[in-house]
């Protein structure tokens, strides 16, 4: 079956698998999300070296091979901006679904997300992450100048959950993306993530400059962090910037920066499977 919202809109997951490695975190995203969710559709984008890889697995409603030869590619300095930053400022160019959200492959489902796409899908934006409108502590504690420098307040965003809405405006954001890209430095943005540029702050500034806001961590509870694997599920435990708090409703992801080798991680996983 494919699910199709209120405007007959194809809805489906995608994660980055630029690498076995990140295709086999993704399968365990994607197995933990079927515990929940037999009604969207899977894709994953692959280097061309694990594509036969990915197919025999058949997982996957859609299979795209990442196109290196893209303009932007020629740009970068370090593996983050190769294989997740680029990636991720040409979403609008590749995802095969008319609504997308795309995960981290570090990232776990914990209960059922049925609530985040209805969060999403009823913004009127058609680009969206979460985060919060404010944090002066985001970015190093830098977020005040970026804010200063481009006229604009900069909200705090997340890289671990996207949604997309395919829709003809979307280049415009997109584009000013990567204009964001090209005058990082300009925009008093640091290079401080293992010697390069990072894409959250990239398009929180593309969001500023386009009066779009993020879903809040909190109203919106899409997300938490790095629970413990004892941890009882389902939870409306909120743990961003160490807040531990209740939120109104249950959370359905869960992003682990221990990734797969982690043990919490490994007892999350176990649990919500089995």
């Amino acid at each position: 079956m494919i699910l199709k919202n209120t405007t007959n809109m194809t809805q489906g997951y995608f994660f980055l698998g630029l690498g076995k490695y990140y295709i086999d975190e993704s399968i365990n995203l994607l197995k933990t999300i079927k515990k929940f969710d037999n009604k969207r559709l899977f894709g994953i984008m692959v280097n061309q070296e694990d594509y036969q890889y990915a197919k025999e697995l058949d997982l996957f409603d859609s299979i795209i091979i990442n196109d290196y030869s893209h303009p932007l590619y020629q740009t970068v300095k370090t593996s983050f901006e190769k294989y997740c930053l680029i990636p991720r400022i040409t979403f609008n160019e590749y995802l095969p679904f008319e609504e997308t959200i795309i995960l981290d492959s570090d990232i776990l489902c914990i209960s059922n997300p049925d609530n985040m796409w209805e969060y999403f899908s009823n913004n009127s934006q058609d680009f969206n992450m979460t985060g919060f409108e404010w944090d002066e502590n985001w970015h190093w504690g830098t977020i005040k100048n970026v804010s200063k420098i481009i006229g604009k307040s900069v909200p705090h965003t997340h890289g671990g959950v996207f949604y997309i809405r395919n829709k003809e405006k979307l280049k415009t954001y997109f584009d000013l993306c990567h204009d964001v890209y090209h005058k990082y430095d300009e925009c008093g943005l640091l290079q401080n993530f293992r010697g390069g540029r990072v894409d959250e702050p990239i398009f929180a500034v593309a969001m500023a400059l386009s009066d779009m806001l993020p879903l809040d961590f909190i109203k919106y509870p899409i997300i938490t962090f790095n629970l413990s694997g004892d941890t009882v599920f389902p939870t409306n435990l909120q743990t961003v910037n160490n807040l531990n708090i209740n939120c109104e409703e249950y959370i359905p992801f869960v992003h682990m920066f221990e990734k797969s080798t982690g043990n919490n991680y490994k007892q999350i996983l176990n649990k919500i499977l089995n």
